[in-house]
């Protein structure tokens, strides 16, 4: 009998943990809204959704451009609802409204492999 290999991605976010996959696709829409944000003439603020990965969460939170850019700096960084972070989270600090988080072990992996910016 073969031993079973564990399952890879293949760098598709599709084919991650339904939570892991829906945060890194709302990370990737935030990207979109910070480019939009670049082609106009903005106040210095961004309007992002909370990128906690639950299904029923829609929320949206409003952050300095230099803050996102921080956030976005390491790929294992997060940025959601105040109370909205997980188990096994790490809270790397807070502003109005938001948390900012860092992934450890292979939600980090994943969110680095993932990376839109890379």
């Amino acid at each position: 009998m073969q031993e079973q290999q564990p399952a890879t991605t293949n760098g598709d976010p599709a084919q991650e943990a339904p939570p892991r996959r829906r945060q890194l696709l709302i990370r990737e829409v935030n990207e979109q809204i910070r480019r939009i944000g670049d082609r106009r003439d903005g106040d210095g603020f961004l309007v992002v959704l909370c990128e906690c990965g639950s299904p029923e969460c829609t929320d949206r939170l409003t952050i300095r451009t230099e803050a996102y850019e921080a956030v976005r700096s390491a790929p294992a960084r997060f940025i959601v609802k105040e109370g909205h972070s997980s188990m096994g989270d790490h809270v790397v600090g807070s502003r109005d409204g938001y948390v900012m988080i860092q992934k450890s072990g292979a939600g980090a992996r994943s969110a680095a492999e993932h990376d839109p910016r890379r």
